[in-house]
């Protein structure tokens, strides 16, 4: 019991000191959506859109919070381990070569959670501590 109340202390202390990251976000998809988990490069090729498809075949349609958002930019770094700034250059490059167009964006979590809800083959994103609604958390998992 001690020893359980030690380690936890510890744990609270690094991450306070910033050593452990806790996850800041949570990757949504509908709930009929059959995915369970992702790995981060799986997750950043689908929202680069370097992956189109999930593994059914139907097209994945990845959503996004809006640039200035502090939770896109959590996401962002965790993710593509990239600026904001360096992906809305990536998507400028890509837009003007005609190559792809960036994911949707919306404004707030209410509206992700209901897109993501009313799209079976959708992906989106949300804080740790929201209440979810019609949507499921998966997994990320590691390499």
């Amino acid at each position: 019991m001690k020893t359980h109340s030690i380690l936890q202390m510890v744990v609270l202390s690094l991450i306070m000191l910033g050593c452990v990251q806790a996850q800041e976000f949570i990757v949504i998809v509908n709930k009929a959506n059959p995915i369970e988990s992702l790995t981060k490069t799986e997750l950043n090729d689908i929202f680069l859109k370097k992956e189109l498809r999930w593994k059914s075949g139907e097209k994945i349609q990845p959503v996004n919070i809006v640039y200035s958002s502090e939770l896109r930019e959590i996401f962002t770094r965790s993710i593509h381990q990239k600026t904001v700034n360096q992906i809305r250059s990536f998507w400028q490059q890509s837009i003007y070569s005609g190559k792809q167009v960036q994911p949707i964006e919306l404004t707030t979590e209410t509206q992700m959670m209901a897109f993501v809800r009313d799209h079976i083959y959708s992906i989106g994103y949300v804080s740790s501590g929201a209440t979810l609604l019609g949507v499921k958390k998966i997994t990320i998992r590691d390499e």
